[in-house]
């Protein structure tokens, strides 16, 4: 079971001397510690997560305290797209770290339905079905395991299997796999902590 906490952002910031970008504000429902993952909505299918480093507390002017959610952050194209995101006034969920994740600017899908395409395909190719989502699964490439949802990574299996037919190669198949993983998990032109 996943157990999701709830944190509402009342300012952003960086420490730049320090590498991190820092999401001020309170826990609204749950605990949160470093290591678990902070999710921030760019769209309904597409979020942007990253990794607590660390959780320090700031007081404002005024004499409150707000709690800080510290994210590191490799360079400055990433603090640019963490400073975009212009997070202020909204609750984030926040999950526990898998053990297969790193830190940094991680992009993904949020669910949709694929299950028309999914199960035609999954009954089509049988075992290279769930060879691919359990190979996926285990590699974790967009930090989606929590080890008890297997069929995670179902709905990339079911655009990479169509494109198998072309490949020549174990290249050309590994090409189509990093494409359809930047395609699902990078969508918006941003390679940071995607698919190498």
């Amino acid at each position: 079971m996943l157990c999701m906490s709830k944190f509402r952002v009342n300012d952003t910031f960086a420490l730049e001397s320090r590498q991190l970008f820092v999401l001020a504000g309170s826990i609204v429902e749950g605990q949160i510690r470093a290591g678990m993952i902070v999710n921030v909505p760019l769209n309904s299918s597409l979020l942007i997560s990253g990794a607590i480093h660390s959780i320090e507390f700031a007081r404002r002017t005024d004499g409150r305290e707000d709690v800080c959610l510290c994210i590191t952050y490799e360079d400055s194209d990433e603090l640019r797209v963490w400073n975009a995101l212009n997070v202020q006034d909204e609750v984030l969920d926040v999950v526990p770290f898998n053990s297969n994740g790193s830190a940094g600017v991680l992009f993904r899908r949020r669910e949709m339905d694929f299950s028309s395409k999914v199960a035609p395909l999954r009954r089509e190719y049988g075992s290279l079905f769930t060879s691919i989502s359990e190979a996926l699964f285990k590699a974790d490439p967009g930090h989606l395991n929590y080890d008890v949802n297997t069929d995670e990574y179902d709905p990339e299996v079911a655009t990479i299997i169509p494109r198998l037919s072309s490949a020549r190669s174990a290249e050309d198949v590994e090409t189509i796999l990093k494409e359809e993983l930047l395609r699902w998990f990078c969508d918006i032109g941003v390679s940071t902590a995607c698919v190498r």
